[in-house]
């Protein structure tokens, strides 16, 4: 490809924020450009067509071989996990070039074919139902409210749990775009809505919920936490006669209710609103202004102004009824008081992983679902998606992996010509042996359980390990990198992932695997090397089939940003060096400073 190595990156960035649904519409204009303005970006973004494809081809074979063919398919299933909320697309990583051109290709091109026609009709579809939406909605408005009002996307369903509907007319559903004005009523569960601004909210069932502006919305009933992801200038209130809040000067973010109205002054907090209206808050981090509302009983009401909180304090604004005997008009006096009590408020719909797949990774995930039998080009840095046991050169050079970015890169470790480059950050190494400078077959993620993928000898090594739960004793799988291969993973990727929670320790268990072989006295010797920002932290030199599994434990610091997984054929060529790292994974802690579940918080627990 001809396309820089900068845009090269951003376009597989754009693609993999387009599979994860995170494109927002000034980086969905920017992928029009790149795709529209350049044949080789046309091509990059035609590879993840591709895969879309070969997946429907492997699912065809199943659905007319009873399963068989198929199975691999089934493998790649996210697991049934809080994080794993995406679901798999049709766009895909690009493909190695010892796939293009096998016996599925054919298929491969007519599914493109259909697939488009369908994309085609599916996009006419969607577009004339939304013109006819829009202008539905515009001649429904009348002179009295706003007048030809268009629709105003503020924000988009990021997260839900358990929903159910008290009024079925508020349904929605995961990613649905939150329009100006929209109301939600839950009967229990949570969801989750991330507006434009960056702000969070998280309402609790039973909750009714108006989104009145880009900056606020309308608390009737139940409770809701905000939390403010990006502080700044340039958060205001929707300008319009219509919205309640467009005579307040929040710089970020507030709740209205039938008695306060809560703004934000950079801050995380929840309130709730009683069946009486009676409104509490509560402040987890920064801090708030509460500011009585006149109360709708009449010209007699009061309110007592306004106060601020700080992280840990709480108010409650309560409706106060007073009369006389001698006179029926009945007056509301609104004051502050302090719940002896502070309610409890879901801070986050989804609890952080405990640890990230790295089998997942390879395989194309993003570490918290359950995808194998897949793997990556030691050379080229292109996924295979199928095990190809073919012996492969390298031109020593570092290759980035563009279309996953958890995954950093893949190069082949060679010593002949001095320091070796191990990471993006452009880190090297200088203590790697000479090599043959080849490898042999995929960096490949191996499921535990293969079934009648387990073949002879003469077949892919990697499906003929003898005693292999020595190497796996968690049942995960195996990530098999046969010398001479090193990959890279992006610590600081996994991080932007989950921003809740962080890597602290990778762990594995490896060795040299073995396998039946034609030659009894044919032993292969490797050695294994582990890497932390191009820091060695483990070396096991010359290992033999007799040297059995050892534990890898490696501990990674909140700033470190590249782990550096590598085998090396020991100096004796690379006949049966297959190293496998059994159950690889990231462990990781949550990031108490971030969110924490005391103070009157809680989290909900995925279940």
């Amino acid at each position: 490809m001809s396309l820089s190595p900068i845009l090269r990156r951003e376009l597989s960035d754009l693609l993999g924020r387009l599979r994860d649904g995170e494109l927002d519409g000034d980086r969905m204009a920017r992928l029009d450009a790149l795709i529209g303005g350049d044949a080789d970006a046309r091509r990059l973004y035609l590879d993840y067509v591709d895969l879309c494809a070969s997946l429907h081809w492997a699912r065809r074979e199943k659905d007319l071989d009873g399963g068989e063919k198929g199975e691999r398919l089934d493998d790649l299933a996210v697991a049934d996990s809080p994080l794993a909320i995406t679901p798999l697309s049709p766009f895909a990583p690009p493909l190695s070039p010892s796939f293009v051109g096998g016996p599925v290709f054919s298929y491969m091109v007519a599914t493109v074919v259909l697939c488009l026609m369908l994309l085609g009709a599916w996009a006419y579809k969607i577009n004339y139902d939304r013109n006819a939406f829009v202008d539905s909605s515009r001649r429904s408005t009348t002179s009295d409210s706003l007048e030809r009002r268009q629709l105003v996307f503020v924000g988009r369903v990021t997260g839900m749990k358990g929903c159910r509907w008290a009024d079925p007319g508020t349904g929605t559903c995961l990613g649905a775009s939150v329009p100006l004005d929209r109301r939600y009523a839950l009967a229990s569960g949570l969801m989750e809505i991330t507006y434009t601004s960056g702000v969070r909210v998280i309402l609790e069932g039973p909750c009714t919920y108006k989104v009145e502006s880009s900056a606020g919305g309308f608390l009737a009933l139940g409770k809701i936490t905000a939390r403010i992801e990006a502080k700044g200038s340039g958060f205001r209130v929707q300008d319009s006669e219509h919205s309640p809040l467009s005579t307040l000067h929040s710089p970020l973010f507030a709740v209205r209710t039938p008695t306060a109205i809560i703004t934000d002054l950079g801050t995380e907090f929840g309130v709730e609103v009683a069946e009486n209206g009676d409104t509490t808050s509560h402040v987890f981090q920064g801090m708030v202004k509460v500011e009585i509302l006149p109360s709708p009983a009449g010209r007699g009401a009061r309110g007592e102004g306004l106060v601020q909180l700080a992280a840990g304090e709480s108010v409650r604004v309560s409706r106060v009824r007073a009369g006389t005997h001698h006179n029926s008009t009945t007056t509301e006096t609104a004051r502050f008081t302090h719940p002896t009590t502070p309610p409890e408020f879901v801070r986050r719909i989804y609890e952080p992983p405990k640890f990230i797949d790295l089998l997942d990774v390879v395989a194309g995930g993003n570490g918290a679902g359950n995808r194998r039998e897949r793997g990556i080009d030691p050379v080229s840095g292109w996924e295979d998606p199928m095990f190809v046991p073919h012996y492969r050169v390298g031109d020593r050079q570092y290759r980035p992996v563009f279309w996953n970015r958890l995954i950093d890169g893949v190069f082949i470790p060679d010593g002949a010509s001095g320091a070796v480059q191990v990471d993006s950050a452009r880190h090297m190494f200088d203590g790697f042996p000479r090599t043959s400078g080849e490898a042999y077959g995929s960096i490949w993620s191996r499921a535990a359980d293969i079934g009648s993928k387990r073949v002879a000898a003469a077949q892919p090594w990697v499906y003929s390990i003898l005693q292999e739960e020595k190497y796996m004793p968690e049942r995960r799988g195996l990530l098999g990198i046969y010398a001479n291969g090193g990959i890279t993973f992006d610590l600081q990727a996994v991080r932007g992932k989950y921003p809740n929670s962080r890597p602290t320790r990778f762990r594995a268990v490896a060795g040299l695997a073995d396998g039946p072989r034609k030659d009894p006295e044919a032993l292969g010797m490797a050695d294994v090397w582990v890497f932390v920002d191009g820091e060695l932290k483990l070396k096991r030199e010359k290992l033999r089939v007799g040297d059995g599994a050892f534990q890898v434990d490696v501990e990674l610091g909140p700033d470190d940003r590249f782990l550096t997984l590598v085998a090396t054929d020991g100096g004796d060529g690379i006949s049966w060096d297959s190293v496998v790292f059994g159950d690889p994974i990231l462990e990781m802690n949550e990031f108490h400073d971030h969110v924490t579940s005391s103070e009157n918080g809680k989290e909900a627990k995925h279940k």
